[in-house]
C-alpha cells in the first residue's frame, strides 16, 4: 500500500485537437486567395475571386455545395456539367475539374482523419467550386479570350451591372442548366457549335479515316482517289458523285490542293 502510494501521478494524455469548424474554414480558404487553393489556370482568376470573397462575406462564409458535412446534390450536378465543357469549346481542366473529384472523393472517406479534416475539405471544395462556377459563366456567356485583348467593337457589354446580385444568381441557380442558361444564341454560335460536335464525334471514332498510300495528286488524277483525300480534310458529310462531262478543275482549288 506504501509503494502504491508513492507511485508517481500519471501524466495527462494530449488533450484532441479542437473541432474544425467549416465556416471558419471557408474565411481561412478565402483569404488565402486563389494560390493557396493551388488553382493551376490563372486566367480571369482575379474578378471571379474578388466575387467569390464578396459572395461569401455576404453570407457569412456558410457553405453553398454541402451541409457542413457531405456534399450535397448541386455539387455533383456541377462536376457533371464541368465534364460536358468540351461541348463548348471549353476544357474541364481549366475549371479544376480533377481537383474537385479529388476533394469529393477526399470528404466522402469514413476514416477518423478524414472525418476529423472534413470540414476542410469541404470548405475547400465549396470556395473552388464557387470559383469554378463563375469563370465558367463568365467565359460560356462572354468568351475565355480576355476582353482586353479583343478589339472593342468584339467585346459584348456587361449585363450585370450589380455584381453580387449576378454572382448570387449564378451560384444559386441549377448547375445542371449553366451551359445551356448562358450559351450565345446567335446563329454564328449555333453553326460552330455543330462543326465543334461532329470533330468531337469524329475524334470519339477515333478520329480522321486513313488514306491508303497512292502516288502523289495531279491534275490527272483519279477522281475518286482526289475526293478521298480532299474530303476527309474538309469534314464534308456526303461526296458528290463522279464529275460531269466538261469538268475542269477550278484554279483555287488546285492551287490548294
Amino acid at each position: 500500500m506504501i509503494a502504491w502510494g508513492c507511485a508517481p501521478a500519471r501524466k495527462p494524455g494530449p488533450e484532441p485537437p479542437p473541432r474544425l469548424d467549416v465556416r471558419h474554414e471557408i474565411e481561412d480558404v478565402v483569404a488565402g486567395g486563389p494560390s493557396a487553393l493551388g488553382v493551376t489556370d490563372t486566367l480571369g482568376a482575379e474578378l471571379a475571386w474578388t466575387r467569390v470573397a464578396e459572395f461569401y462575406a455576404d453570407r457569412h462564409h456558410r457553405p453553398i455545395w454541402s451541409n457542413g458535412k457531405r456534399p450535397n446534390r448541386r455539387a455533383g450536378q456541377l462536376i457533371e456539367t464541368l465534364r460536358r465543357t468540351e461541348e463548348v469549346g471549353l476544357e474541364p481542366a481549366d475549371y479544376e475539374l480533377d481537383h474537385l473529384a479529388r476533394l469529393t472523393a477526399q470528404a466522402l472517406r469514413s476514416s477518423p482523419p478524414a472525418e476529423r479534416l472534413r470540414p476542410r475539405t469541404l470548405a475547400r471544395f465549396d470556395v473552388l467550386a464557387s470559383l469554378a462556377s463563375l469563370r465558367l459563366a463568365a467565359e460560356v456567356r462572354d468568351g475565355r479570350v480576355p476582353r482586353a485583348a479583343l478589339d472593342p467593337d468584339w467585346a459584348l457589354p456587361r449585363a450585370d451591372d450589380r455584381p453580387l446580385d449576378s454572382t448570387r444568381r449564378t451560384l444559386n441557380g441549377n448547375p445542371a442548366h449553366l451551359l445551356d442558361d448562358l450559351e450565345p444564341r446567335q446563329e454564328g454560335y449555333r453553326r460552330l457549335r455543330r462543326a465543334l460536335k461532329r470533330y468531337l464525334q469524329i475524334a470519339a471514332a477515333g478520329g480522321w479515316p486513313v488514306i491508303g498510300p497512292g502516288p502523289p495528286l495531279t491534275l490527272r488524277s483519279r477522281w475518286t482517289r482526289f475526293f478521298s483525300v480532299f474530303f476527309s480534310g474538309t469534314c464534308m458529310n456526303s461526296r458528290p458523285g463522279p464529275p460531269s462531262a466538261g469538268f475542269s478543275w477550278p484554279t483555287r482549288l488546285t492551287t490548294a490542293t
